[in-house]
């Protein structure tokens, strides 16, 4: 027993002082994938010119769904600072649920004025999302590094009315800042996990539309904004 303990501790050496060397690699280029938990506030609110006719606008609500993509990202070691750029792509979307208030009268067009209001739900398809971040990071041990990101997010979306009259569908690209922060740890040699958070503040978007249906014009103000929980893994390259 007096015979194995230092040939176990100097096993515990040799592992240790690999693992340092290994860890030094975090100049490096990484290709990887996300999962991600979204809970999404979005805004919308869409009328037919007048604004009496037709009009929906979604209340005070938000949703919360899974999706995912991949990421392609740059770093570079400055002591125990890193920093990078990296470039992430959903190309599988998701479908958002919201409470939408819905009002509609004939616009005292007939003899007998009729006039309503309901609640109901109205959808939000999200076809594709990315966006470009810069990172600054510090190592907080040789294995681990705590950083913050900020950058640019674009999302193609398509809102739809489901109890409308006359509203019609209207697509628009979103787009706004993005920032946040995470921890990355490496799990093994080359291979990467993350953990991260980000805000993103999409902007207002107006879409004008012409309505067949209705010979008239449609005004819809689309926008939004999410809070998103991200785990990556991510495969390294060391720059060398």
């Amino acid at each position: 027993m007096k015979r194995l303990l230092p040939l176990f501790v100097g096993v515990l050496l040799v592992f240790d002082g690999a693992h340092d060397v290994q860890a030094d690699d975090w100049s490096a280029i990484s290709v990887g994938g996300y999962t991600q938990l979204g809970h999404f506030n979005s805004a919308s609110q869409s009328a037919t010119l007048d604004g009496i006719n037709d009009q929906a606008r979604s209340t005070d609500g938000s949703t919360t769904n899974w999706s995912g993509g991949f990421s392609l990202a740059a770093n570079w070691r400055l002591q125990n600072a890193v920093i990078g750029v990296g470039v992430d792509y959903d190309p599988f979307g998701a479908t958002l649920g919201l409470q939408c208030h819905y009002h509609w009268d004939d616009g005292r067009q007939s003899n007998v004025y009729v006039s309503w209001d309901d609640d109901g739900r109205c959808t939000r398809d999200v076809s594709w999302s990315t966006s470009i971040v810069g990172r600054v990071g510090w190592l907080v041990s040789e294995s681990t590094l705590l950083y913050g990101v900020g950058g640019w997010a674009i999302a193609k979306v398509e809102q739809n009315f489901e109890k409308s009259f006359y509203l019609e569908q209207a697509s628009a690209t979103l787009s706004g800042a993005t920032f946040g922060g995470g921890i990355e740890h490496r799990l093994a040699e080359n291979w990467h996990v993350s953990l991260e958070f980000r805000h993103t503040a999409f902007g207002t978007i107006r879409k004008t539309s012409f309505l067949k249906e209705s010979d008239g014009i449609q005004n819809t103000n689309v926008g939004g904004d999410a809070e998103i929980v991200r785990l990556g893994l991510s495969y390294v390259l060391p720059l060398r």
